[in-house]
């Protein structure tokens, strides 16, 4: 899919291929993300032969960083680098923040609830962001003020009635652990965090609410998706937005509430747990 042709946001406007800031990046990304799923489905494979090696997803991961950032880097030799696999390449300006796999528990079992997340962040706000899931064979990507697509679909945040009428996506592993409050209606179990933000981004669920740390390169693809959706996201803990951020160091410690603009705030407060 190419970014050369009009574009409609969520509130309707037409974005221009000329206009878009980022068609380039995208020209280069959406393909190279596309290119990779053949990899990443044969992996649940992989690691039920070797009977729970998690070899093949280290290597996994590492492949999907160098394909990344050999071609971002090449074609942006000025940018910096931030990912789960690879040093740190630091610079003032743009940078790419990258997690090969978010969600890996999902991808050995199967489940198609995880994503490769690329950002585009520049001094510390959010620019873009793609997100690929090769089970669906799904591209979300969007920033603020562009829109947001679900491959060439524009895509926009719900906003239910109240509050107490949202479809909440929470943490697995949180869930298990006993940390997710009892609300009505009860939240929906899903895998990793940067699937759950495409998920807001698109309206397949209202919300997600995450109650623990994550490290910025889990959550910098989809902050710019939801955003360009026309949503909100804050940090669980503080209500702050999360438009931009410091990271320094990558672990974002406050969690983090992801809806509607009009419904965040109320909806962080209904899943707020004391310190």
């Amino acid at each position: 899919m190419s970014c050369r042709h009009p574009r409609t946001t969520p509130e309707g406007n037409n974005v221009d291929a000329s206009a878009h800031p980022y068609a380039v990046e995208h020209d280069l990304i959406e393909p190279a993300l596309r290119a990779l799923g053949p990899r990443l489905l044969e992996l649940p494979q992989q690691v039920q032969e070797k009977e729970g090696d998690l070899g093949p997803l280290t290597e996994l991961d590492l492949y999907v960083d160098r394909t990344l950032s050999a071609l971002l880097l090449e074609h942006f030799p000025d940018d910096g680098w931030i990912s789960e696999e690879s040093p740190r390449r630091t610079r003032d300006g743009r940078y790419w923040i990258v997690d090969p796999v978010d969600g890996t528990r999902e991808v050995v079992a199967g489940i198609p609830e995880w994503a490769v997340s690329v950002g585009l962040w520049e001094n510390g706000e959010a620019r873009y962001g793609w997100l690929f899931n090769a089970q669906r064979d799904l591209v979300w990507h969007g920033g603020p003020g562009i829109g947001a697509w679900r491959d060439d679909t524009p895509i926009q945040v719900t906003r239910p009635a109240s509050p107490d009428q949202a479809r909440v996506a929470v943490s697995r592993t949180d869930t298990k652990k006993g940390l997710i409050p009892s609300v009505e209606p009860e939240p929906i179990a899903v895998g990793s965090i940067a699937y759950k933000l495409g998920l807001v981004a698109a309206g397949e669920i209202d919300a997600t609410v995450s109650v623990t740390p994550k490290n910025i390169w889990d959550i910098a693809g989809g902050i710019p998706i939801v955003l360009g959706a026309g949503g909100a996201v804050i940090e669980y803990r503080s209500g702050a937005s999360m438009a931009a951020l410091d990271i320094d160091p990558p672990l974002q410690e406050g969690g983090l509430v992801a809806a509607h603009p009009d419904l965040v705030e109320q909806i962080r407060e209904r899943y707020l747990l004391p310190e």
